[in-house]
């Protein structure tokens, strides 16, 4: 089941791909704590639920979302 909103994007990135950059990219020392984009493949929710249906021939449900769902939540404080 997924919630209605399933635009939401995540960017997958196969490790063996991390691994390659990692291990053949020179790191001086003015690198430390940077941060650099690797890249990936960037699905929405729905199109990964769209695989994996597909992959095993089942199907899926959109659902409504809970509104406590919606909210943030942050150890024992909810936004």
């Amino acid at each position: 089941m997924l919630y209605r909103d399933v635009s939401s994007k995540r960017t997958f990135t196969y490790i063996a791909d991390i691994c390659s950059v990692l291990s053949n990219v020179p790191f001086p020392s003015a690198s430390r704590n940077e941060i650099y984009n690797i890249g990936g493949d960037t699905k929405s929710l729905f199109d990964i639920a769209s695989i994996i249906s597909q992959h095993y021939g089942g199907d899926f449900d959109f659902i409504k979302c809970p509104p406590l769902d919606k909210a943030i939540k942050v150890q024992n404080v909810i936004f």
